[in-house]
């Protein structure tokens, strides 16, 4: 399971959500999509990978939708157990946000590529949210309009007894990329 959880107070904790389970705040019920899976109470989670050190692509989609709403008040936990654990995703170094998340989702919605993006100072995110178990999955392909660097994550997960964490982000040149429904992809523009 992984979760991230923002509270308007700044209270930080981990969130315990069942395999499976994905919860939001108001503000994000669309990128997420779902309605049994919104719910209000001045918080918002979101919760994805989880089983067999949960597949790389479900850590990106929950590093990825972090990202769009990424405030002072948020962080990202990926966790499967409770030994100590270190995902690659964690080293990705995407920068500062060169644009306010805002209180509405929807003022990060790219409507040219469907898709929700954010811009930092190092590259950008896209997400795209739509899912294949409710129907409303659909694939998007996004034109960069140049070269940009994709981070590919391996590995990761409990840290070894030597306290050296494991896994790795490889960086691939693109200029175009093809985002499955409930996937995610951290773009730089420069290789870092």
């Amino acid at each position: 399971m992984c979760a991230i959880e923002q509270t308007g107070q700044g209270i930080r904790r981990s969130v315990y959500l069942p395999a499976g389970g994905m919860r939001t705040g108001k503000t994000i019920k669309g990128v997420v999509g779902g309605r049994r899976r919104a719910w209000h109470s001045g918080t918002v989670r979101v919760a994805s990978a989880h089983g067999e050190g949960g597949c790389r692509w479900q850590r990106l989609f929950a590093l990825g939708t972090y990202l769009l709403i990424k405030g002072r008040r948020t962080y990202l936990n990926l966790e499967l157990d409770l030994d100590p654990e270190w995902w690659p995703e964690y080293d990705i170094p995407i920068g500062a946000p060169s644009q306010s998340a805002g209180t509405q989702i929807t003022n990060l919605y790219d409507a040219t590529n469907q898709v929700y993006r954010r811009n930092f100072s190092n590259g950008f995110v896209l997400v795209n949210p739509t899912s294949s178990w409710d129907g409303s999955g659909v694939t998007r392909t996004v034109n960069l309009g140049g070269s940009y660097y994709r981070a590919v994550t391996s590995g990761g997960g409990a840290v070894p007894t030597s306290g050296v964490p494991t896994g790795t982000v490889t960086y691939q040149a693109v200029t175009s990329v093809t985002l499955p429904p409930y996937t995610a992809v951290v773009l730089f523009n420069a290789h870092p």
